[in-house]
Formats: structure tokens, C-alpha cells, sequence
């Protein structure tokens, strides 16, 4: 089922992307 695939590639994505905010954030 590509769907589960997907849906884990989103969620890495999302982690990646609030990390990159808060380390912004942060400076």
C-alpha cells in the first residue's frame, strides 16, 4: 500500500519542518 508510505514520508517531512522552526526561533 504506497498510502502508508506515504503518509510516514508526510510525517518525517512535518517533524523535520517543526524542528527547523523552533531551532528559528530559537536564534
Amino acid at each position: 500500500m504506497p498510502t502508508l508510505q506515504y503518509f510516514v514520508i508526510v510525517s518525517k517531512f512535518d517533524l523535520l519542518s517543526l524542528a527547523y522552526d523552533q531551532r528559528n526561533c530559537n536564534q
